[in-house]
């Protein structure tokens, strides 16, 4: 009977001792636990809460123009939907940040608590961007008309329309005299370098020809550098969605 008391009483001074604050065990709060709740605010469509965590103006791809404040929460369906976590929410630490479901988001793990990367088309958005690009979209050979344009502009008289295509990747350079193509060019490559201009870059023979975007600026530029000469760069105007 004494050692009974005596294992009941080690036990109850354990117990109490356990659940007192120095001995539990903290949370630790990581550096991409807050990215949580900008899932928790897209989930729920609470736009003026999220605004805090994106900075604007927002770059978007063409034809659209940087989203500012006002425009995102007139339109917040134009970048994200609860679609986006309705099977719910992974995220992973990274070298280059917070990464939510496999990369449809990226946000900060130091610095400010900001989102940097969007890579999630909505239903709205994607709606209007093939209605804005419809004429371009059209010149493409059946097998290359699940892509998307990147950039349309013209060059003596000549449009210039640069796609991507969605599933595999790869970037296509259409050269087209109004409406009928007389050069097309596949494979290219794509780079951005640290200042935020895009470059897609395609092989031609012995020269390289390059059509950059200059999206903060809204400037096109078309250059072609070859073995012999100097790389040389011409203004390439940019079309208006819809124009042929």
């Amino acid at each position: 009977m004494k050692l009974l008391i005596i294992l009941l009483f080690s036990n109850l001074v354990w117990a109490n001792e356990s659940e007192t604050p120095s001995n539990a065990s903290k949370k630790i709060e990581l550096p991409c636990d807050y990215t949580y709740e900008i899932a928790n605010l897209i989930f729920k469509e609470k736009w003026n809460e999220l605004a805090k965590y994106i900075t604007f103006p927002i770059e978007r791809d063409y034809p659209f123009p940087a989203l500012e404040k006002q425009s995102f929460l007139d339109n917040p369906n134009l970048l994200f939907e609860k679609d986006m976590f309705k099977d719910g929410v992974k995220i992973k630490e990274t070298a280059q940040g917070c990464m939510l479901n496999n990369g449809l988001l990226w946000a900060n793990k130091t610095g400010d608590q900001k989102i940097f990367s969007i890579n999630y088309e909505t239903k709205m958005h994607k709606k209007m961007r093939t209605k804005m690009t419809s004429a371009q979209l059209a010149m493409l050979p059946q097998k290359l008309k699940n892509s998307k344009v990147m950039l349309s502009c013209v060059f003596n008289q000549n449009n210039y329309h640069v796609y991507k295509h969605i599933a595999t990747g790869s970037y296509i350079l259409l050269v087209a005299n109004g409406t009928k193509v007389i050069k097309k060019i596949e494979k290219g490559s794509f780079k951005k370098d640290d200042t935020g201009i895009r470059y897609f870059q395609f092989q031609e023979q012995n020269a390289i020809l390059s059509l950059a975007d200059n999206i903060r600026e809204g400037g096109y530029y078309l250059s072609l550098k070859t073995e012999e000469k100097e790389e040389k760069f011409y203004k390439c105007l940019g079309l208006v969605a819809g124009d042929k």
